[in-house]
């Protein structure tokens, strides 16, 4: 079943399928908003805030859907055994309630429950790929496009299993959006919390927001709105999509705060150096090289970070090693430190790799393997 996953699920969802990155996706983004802002469009992105998507999973729902797929009876019937024909005990102060029956749900922590989520999900985003009534975001045929290539779809949405992001060139395709939400509700039993849900303009202006988004949102109970004049960037996939450089460096700031903080925590602990190193390489900075993947941080933010791990990991030590030493490789007499600048390029080296390969103009990842994408002007941004 997990083989045959990356075939039926469709390019847009990069949740938990071999050989998609969430990374795609907010690059992707990244290159919308780019192009929004060259353009001057009004279109916007709508995250949708599902409740407990994988516990309002029915069984009856995600049975047709395994069937429509072409997963054989024998196979259907053992995951439905499997996930709904079992009872459950609560565990009340001590004491056992009588065995009730779980009659939907999809078990968190179950190696399966992500992809059989994932097929559930994937109906309600092709319909919203199929319909010529959502119109998304149309790209610009590039110059280096194949000249076989002769369909662009248009950009409409990404997903990273339940988290998703709707592209809306106007309040016509909101209605839509809602039309077909309102469909897979009903048979899905799924439910969108509204007031939950975030929409963002690409371009970063907040003047199409009060001449032309402002009514039909708030009419569906969706009030949070991002723009260039927003505070904090809004945050996807922990990614930041900043609209501005002051709000790029208020999540950086937040972000230094983080790590010096767990620094300080783990400080108090009796670690050894190399002990401290690992924790740092590991764990303090996880969070960092992640962001790294799509932002390029200032000078100044790497004079601080490196500011904060030369006190921790020097931290009672005598006499002090300066920090350039300690990123030195072991087998060199160094420590193996992770230089933040050195791996700030080397996470974005991943996006040049198909292109200093003499590969096709695309990455890996099916996302970009889209007509949609590899056709446009955008990934020719991305490629320079």
């Amino acid at each position: 079943m997990i083989r045959c996953a990356s075939k039926l699920v469709s390019q847009y969802q990069t949740g938990f399928v071999r050989n998609r990155f969430i990374a795609d996706n907010g690059l992707l983004m990244r290159l919308l908003m780019d192009h929004a802002q060259s353009s001057h469009s009004s279109a916007i992105a709508l995250f949708l805030d599902q409740e407990k998507a994988y516990d309002r999973i029915h069984p009856e729902y995600l049975r047709q859907v395994l069937v429509r797929f072409g997963f054989p009876d024998g196979i259907v019937d053992s995951v439905m055994g499997l996930f709904f024909n079992t009872e459950l005990r609560l565990n009340i102060n001590g004491h056992l309630s009588v065995p009730v029956s779980q009659r939907r749900g999809l078990r968190q922590g179950d190696s399966l429950s992500p992809i059989l989520f994932n097929l559930a999900f994937e109906p309600f985003l092709r319909r919203l790929m199929v319909d010529p009534q959502l119109f998304g975001y149309s790209l610009p045929r590039s110059s280096i496009s194949h000249p076989e290539d002769s369909n662009l779809q248009n950009v409409k949405l990404m997903a990273y299993a339940d988290d998703v992001v709707c592209i809306l060139r106007d309040p016509s395709d909101l209605a839509v959006l809602q039309a077909h939400l309102t469909t897979y509700s009903l048979a899905s039993n799924a439910k969108v919390n509204y007031h939950k849900t975030q929409a963002m303009s690409l371009l970063g202006s907040s003047t199409f927001y009060l001449n032309t988004w402002r009514s039909p949102l708030l009419s569906h109970g969706i009030s949070h709105w991002h723009d260039n004049r927003s505070l904090e960037p809004l945050v996807y996939l922990g990614f930041p999509l900043s609209s501005n450089i002051s709000q790029r460096n208020s999540f950086l700031e937040k972000l230094l705060s983080k790590i010096r903080l767990a620094c300080n925590m783990h400080s108090q602990r009796s670690l050894s150096v190399r002990g401290r190193v690992t924790i740092l390489n590991t764990l303090i900075l996880s969070k960092l090289w992640h962001v790294l993947r799509l932002v390029s941080a200032p000078i100044a933010f790497f004079d601080k970070l490196k500011s904060i791990m030369s006190s921790f990991l020097t931290y009672r030590m005598f006499p002090k090693i300066s920090l350039s030493t300690m990123c030195v490789r072991r087998s060199k007499g160094g420590l193996g430190v992770l230089d933040p600048n050195i791996q700030q390029g080397a996470l974005q080296l991943r996006w040049l790799m198909p292109l200093m390969a003499g590969s096709p103009f695309w990455p890996f990842s099916p996302v970009w393997s889209s007509a949609a994408i590899r056709n446009s002007i955008a990934f020719q941004r991305c490629s320079q």
